[in-house]
């Protein structure tokens, strides 16, 4: 059977999402929800977060944004280059994460960055809605 995602527009399989999009996280996250701008020339998503440390023991904690100031610890995170939005290089962490995105569940690779200068917590990139989600821009 294909499941292309040609295949998949046709046969009605992909969620249909707008420009924002309610995300509620489960797993390491649980607890924490957010509007999110949906992003399709950004490649991952970024998730707002504070005072992010990383431990010698190979932990990185953080404040995740509307979570009452309680820090997140994890081991699974890896490190990438990314173009910020001011257009510079820089590294960052990356985590994988439960969510749901307007109800519909999914696994996320985010970015943790402080995204406090900009209007969204929370951007998901086209990594994330490839062969799961079609946007509609029209759709709030």
């Amino acid at each position: 059977m294909d499941d292309s995602p040609t295949s998949r527009i046709e046969s009605g399989k992909l969620d249909i999402i707008g420009r924002e999009a309610r995300i509620e996280f489960g797993g390491l996250l649980e607890g924490v929800s957010t509007i999110a701008k949906v992003d399709t020339g950004a490649y991952t998503g970024g998730l707002h977060v504070f005072d992010i440390q990383d431990d010698e023991a190979g932990e990185i904690s953080f404040i995740p944004v509307s979570r009452d100031n309680r820090r997140v610890a994890t081991k699974k995170y890896r490190k990438k280059w990314v173009k910020a939005s001011n257009g510079e290089k820089e590294i960052r962490y990356v985590i994988s994460v439960l969510a749901k995105i307007d109800g519909f569940s999914a696994v996320l690779e985010l970015t943790l960055a402080d995204r406090s200068e900009m209007k969204y917590d929370m951007l998901i990139g086209r990594k994330n809605l490839a062969n799961k989600f079609l946007v509609d821009v029209a759709k709030k």
